[in-house]
């Protein structure tokens, strides 16, 4: 399974998205008058006064040499300018995309309003990624809110984000927030415009009433566990069924039909305590959501002895992690839009090992650094399971472009349950040496990038992960 599209695109644009580039809302714009409910306006023919729009490390709008971001007096939906943004096309050195936030210098009292609203075009019809509210760009955010693939025309197209409770929004600093990659088949850059961004009041009947919800799922977990409640959503019964937005846990009070098997945080983080089981629910405000996370504790089964250690030489081997070899450089061993429970570096009768809880995807990603395999025949790696029935083993190969979803692209999966070749077994170290050759998909493998690995729902101990010939 590749990263899903959304929450979020690519490229770590997530709820809790944080940039590290800031340019002042006040930089050589017109100033035009705002509309009387100026507590309400983020952006009317200028950014309101104390607004600032903050960058997205990586995108066009970061680089000040890319004029990916400007105030545009030829286009607008009312008064007399728009804030134009350029999304990059692939590979474009400028940026890697579009995005950043518009932050207040001071928290704002907006418990007043039900909704942010604002009118949006482009230069052609797109779906845009990401748009939401209550990103202040400090990486600490906890109650923002988005809509994703939002459909914008080449007319001024009228968009609405719903707050969930306004009750909750009596200091904040995020006011908008975006980020958008290239768009179509195949994908390519263009020029949207933003204008009217502003919070609003709206009449019961434009709304309806709040449908909260969380995903119905099942979990197995081990005592001492953790695992995550599915992603919260908000339906709003007048709204269109697409029209849903994502939010995250923190608008949401979690509870658990038995504490003393699991525990719930007000981040949807749940922790086993004690083998059982129990049922985590959801409510926004006293509204109670749909869905519920059915969790299984049981006792912890660990390894006892490690795999046996490689013994190909060293030259032979390209290695990800494995004790007798350097490794190359690994961004990350979880990837933030894996599906699955903790990480935790362990040691097995000395032996380090990676140990990932409720499994359902995870990846492992060396973007930064691509591994060149053209002179390796195959994949090993060690896995150690108590409970899973499904492992997938994928390889991803990003292309000369080194760019994620860049035309070039290419990957394969290999799936292993009880009945395959080799089968999949519990409680025994399994040793996968897999020729690439099966990974049938890769059309290169001169630009590997990601490593994938599904369970289901299930805890996985990692270890000799390597390339060799």
């Amino acid at each position: 399974m590749r990263r899903a599209r959304c929450l979020l695109p690519k490229r770590a644009l997530s709820l809790a998205a944080a940039a590290t580039v800031t340019l002042p809302g006040c930089f050589d714009q017109p100033v035009f008058d705002e509309p009387a409910e100026a507590d309400g306006v983020v952006f009317f023919d200028g950014f309101a006064e104390g607004v600032d729009f903050q960058a997205f490390a990586g995108t066009n709008q970061a680089n000040p040499a890319a004029d990916g971001l400007a105030i545009d007096t030829d286009e607008h939906h009312s008064g007399r300018a728009s804030l134009r943004v350029v999304v990059p096309g692939i590979g474009d050195p400028a940026g890697a995309y579009a995005g950043g936030a518009f932050v207040a210098g001071a928290g704002r009292d907006l418990s007043g309003y039900n909704a942010l609203r604002f009118f949006a075009k482009a230069t052609r019809a797109v779906t845009f990624d990401v748009l939401g509210f209550g990103n202040d760009n400090t990486g600490s955010s906890t109650l923002a809110v988005q809509r994703d693939a939002v459909a914008i025309g080449a007319d001024w197209t009228e968009i609405t984000i719903p707050i969930p409770d306004p009750s909750r929004l009596t200091d904040e600093r995020g006011l908008f927030f975006f980020a958008e990659g290239a768009d179509g088949d195949p994908p390519s850059g263009y020029i949207a415009w933003f204008d009217d961004v502003q919070f609003v009041d709206l009449e019961e009947d434009e709304l309806g009433a709040a449908e909260p919800a969380i995903d119905e799922a099942a979990v197995t977990i081990e005592v001492g566990e953790e695992a995550n409640v599915g992603q919260p959503r908000v339906r709003f019964a007048a709204r269109p069924a697409d029209e849903i937005v994502t939010v995250m846990p923190a608008w949401f009070a979690f509870a658990s039909s038995d504490d003393d098997v699991a525990s719930v945080d007000a981040a949807g983080v749940v922790r086993g305590h004690g083998p059982g089981s129990a049922t985590i629910t959801a409510t926004l405000g006293d509204v109670p959501a749909s869905g519920a996370l059915a969790l299984t504790v049981n006792p912890s089964i660990r390894p006892a002895t490690p795999p046996p250690t490689p013994s190909l030489p060293a030259g032979d081997v390209v290695a990800l992690f494995a004790d007798p070899y350097p490794t190359v450089p690994i961004d990350t061993w979880r990837a933030e839009w894996s599906a699955c429970g903790a990480l935790t570096d362990e040691d097995v009768a000395g032996d380090a090992v990676k140990r990932y809880a409720a499994v359902q995807y995870v990846g492992v990603e060396f973007t930064t650094t691509p591994i060149d395999a053209s002179a390796m025949t195959a994949l090993h790696l060690d896995v150690w399971t108590p409970d899973s029935t499904t492992l997938k083993i994928k390889l991803v190969d990003f292309g000369a472009d080194g760019v994620y979803q860049g035309g070039d692209d290419s990957e394969h999966e290999l799936a292993f349950t009880g009945s395959s070749t080799p089968p999949l077994a519990t409680a025994t170290w399994l040793s996968f040496d897999l020729p690439l050759s099966t990974f049938s998909g890769l059309r290169g493998r001169a630009h590997l990038a990601q490593l994938i690995l599904s369970g289901s729902t299930s805890t996985l101990y990692v270890d000799n992960v390597y390339l060799h010939r």
